[in-house]
Order: C-alpha cells, then structure tokens, then sequence
C-alpha cells in the first residue's frame, strides 16, 4: 500500500512540474531516442540469438524500465479516478510487459510527429489510446 502511494504521488506531483524542467536533457528522454530504445529492447525479445551492444542493452532496459514504471503508475493512479476521467486507464488483466512495450512501440511508430516530446508523455499517452476506461 506504501509503494503505491508513493508511485500515485509520484505521478501527482510529475503533473505540476514544468514541461521545460523535464526536458532539460531532451537526448536522453525525447520520443525520437525512446523509439530507438524501444525498438533495441524488441530486437532483444523477437531474436533470442541477437548479440545486444552495450548501448543497445542499456537502451532496452531504460525503455522497459519506463514502460514498467509508468504502465504501473497509471494503473495505480488510475485506481484513484473517477471511471469516465480523460486519464483512466484500465489495463486488462494478464497484460505483459512485452504487450506494453508494443503498445508504446505502435504508438511511437504512428506518431512520428510527436518524437520530439519527452518520452515519458510519449509512453504515458501510448496506454490511454490502448488501455482507455469505457
């Protein structure tokens, strides 16, 4: 119960910080670079005989580290909102990582002219088109 209050205060608190605060070190979490962290972690999963690099290991599990934590996130957070909030998720029983990588990875494919946001507003919205409550 502690953690996930921390986390959905963590996520309250992210909500007021100013834009440019975030994306003081846009390399690191641009939607452009995310994208290419992203597609090494799905290089990782779909060839099990793939030789990762260094900066692609590293790359994927940044990305799947995000996509963890804010799908976590979300989802706690979510618990706290009213059913019909623009911002519930509703992520389905039995969901993966690996499901929610993709999900990121479709939606950062679809929206190339969106990569040059920081990353984490690029995965947060990836899981309201996929996982919105109805």
């Amino acid at each position: 119960m502690k953690v996930k209050f921390c986390i959905a205060t963590f996520i309250v608190i992210s909500l007021f910080i100013p834009r440019n605060v975030w994306a003081a070190d846009n390399t690191l979490t641009s939607g452009t670079e995310l994208l290419r962290q992203c597609q090494a972690g799905e290089r990782i999963i779909d060839d099990r005989r793939y030789i990762a690099t260094q900066q692609d290991a590293i790359g994927a599990g940044y990305c799947i580290g995000m996509v963890m934590g804010i799908s976590s996130s979300q989802n706690t957070y979510s618990d706290s909102l009213p059913i019909r909030h623009e911002y519930k998720v509703c992520l389905p029983d039995g969901t993966t990582t690996e499901q929610n990588l993709r999900v990121v990875l479709k939606y950062l494919r679809n929206h190339p002219e969106e990569l040059h946001r920081p990353g984490f507003d690029l995965i947060f919205k990836a899981f309201l088109e996929a996982y919105r409550c109805k």
